[in-house]
């Protein structure tokens, strides 16, 4: 496998590190903004996996816990820092997919609103609509599907085998 082809930078073991990821997982906007202020290289922080993982195999980005969680005004702060909105982890997930594997529907309507990319897919071949829909979170799979529309294709027309035939009928029927 090759380099992931982003820009992210293994976290330093810092007090900043931690502060900055404490913040960001509880969705703490003024104590991120300060990491953010002394560390502006922060925004491109990532956890590493674990100490002796392979070289690229980072865990998520400050976006992409933030995503997890849902905090959508610690996630704004982020991507005006210049956080990648499709930054991968070793296992290929975006802030996207988390967001959309979550539930988190304001976190999925900001990274599309900022042109997070749909199409994007991880290890197991599964894109954000995908993730979603197998969890049966069809709100959030209608997000994805019309953003792909707005680019001139639907979540159907990827061609998408992780669901089910029957699966699939029950989608279009709810949309």
């Amino acid at each position: 496998m090759t380099a992931p082809a982003f820009n992210t930078v293994a976290a330093p073991k810092t007090f900043a590190a931690t502060l900055f990821f404490s913040g960001v997982t509880q969705g703490d906007v003024a104590l991120v903004r300060d990491v953010l202020a002394s560390n502006p290289e922060a925004v491109r922080w990532a956890k590493p996996v674990k100490e002796n993982d392979k070289p690229f195999a980072t865990d998520e980005t400050g976006l992409m816990l933030a995503a997890q969680e849902g905090h959508v005004e610690v996630m704004r702060l982020l991507i005006d820092a210049g956080a990648e909105l499709n930054a991968r982890q070793s296992r290929r997930w975006t802030p996207l997919m988390y967001a959309a594997e979550r539930s988190r529907e304001g976190a999925v309507a900001l990274l599309l609103a900022k042109g997070a990319d749909t199409r994007l897919k991880n290890e197991g071949g599964d894109t954000a609509a995908v993730l979603a829909a197998k969890r049966k979170d069809f709100g959030i799979a209608r997000q994805i599907n019309n953003a792909l529309n707005d680019h001139g294709m639907t979540f159907f027309q990827k061609g998408q085998q992780a669901i089910t035939a029957p699966a699939t009928a029950r989608w279009k029927k709810k949309l």
